[in-house]
């Protein structure tokens, strides 16, 4: 190679070298995918509601809400009909908050209603703590805590 050639020679090396970075892939970190997952994934909705062994679980999430929500109005008014059979006319509209964590494990965070009854509010977190174990909410196939509220009309005659 003569010395006119070198110069053209480096270039030519050169050009190479910057060009071949295109040939090779990008590393993609599982930090920057998961930071990124992250900010898309709605947490505050989960996909799949929490249900009990005779619900579909794979419903959609409309019909398993109905599936858990009747089934524990149905049992809490079995409950308050048969104890409260004895007690005069009432009538009141309350709303049960409820807690159902990662384990399928349901507990009654606080009840609001017009007219406060200590007998009704512990018969109800009794029957709460007496219903059957149930499936936990999922998010991305990963069980997870849920909030619920669920309004229940009570009407004794």
């Amino acid at each position: 190679m003569t010395l006119k050639q070198t110069p053209f020679f480096l270039i030519f090396i050169l050009m190479f070298f910057s060009s071949c970075e295109s040939f090779f892939q990008k590393k993609i970190h599982s930090e920057d995918i998961l930071r990124e997952q992250e900010q898309t994934i709605q947490w505050n909705e989960v996909d799949t509601f929490p249900i009990f062994e005779g619900c579909d679980e794979l419903a959609s999430k409309e019909v398993q809400k109905n599936c858990f929500e009747q089934y524990v109005s149905k049992q809490l008014s079995s409950k308050i009909s048969s104890e409260f059979s004895y007690y005069k006319a009432f009538s009141d509209t309350l709303y049960l908050n409820f807690l159902v964590n990662e384990k399928g494990e349901i507990s009654v965070v606080k009840i609001e209603s017009m007219h406060q009854n200590k007998l009704l509010d512990s018969l109800i977190r009794q029957s709460i703590e007496e219903l059957p174990k149930l499936y936990p909410a999922q998010k991305r196939d990963i069980p997870v805590a849920c909030r619920l509220r669920l309004p229940l009309i009570v009407r004794l005659e």
